[in-house]
């Protein structure tokens, strides 16, 4: 699950070989990926999502990523934000 990048999977053309990005969820972003002979990366299966429409298996990877969910206040993070927008945190 991408949010809101600029380039979201890259590989360097002179030594990245055999990687796979498959089955993410993004809203934004570019690949750059040297695919094919000789570097045999793969892209598969990726899901661009519009807005914040986000599927839910993927809303189910956010809630369940970062400091676990009995810690998340007192370190200043809230619950998954409302279709995608970013989490308001608390200022001290």
């Amino acid at each position: 699950m991408i949010q809101d990048a600029g380039v979201w999977a890259f590989t360097n053309a002179s030594g990245t070989n055999d990687s796979t990005f498959s089955e993410n969820w993004y809203n934004t972003g570019a690949t750059q990926v040297a695919t094919g002979a000789p570097h045999n990366n793969v892209l598969s299966g990726n899901v661009k999502v519009s807005g914040g429409n986000w599927p839910s298996a993927a809303r189910q990877v956010m809630e369940q990523a970062g400091i676990e969910p009995g810690l998340r206040a007192d370190a200043g993070h809230s619950a998954l934000a409302p279709n995608g927008a970013a989490p308001k945190h608390r200022t001290s």
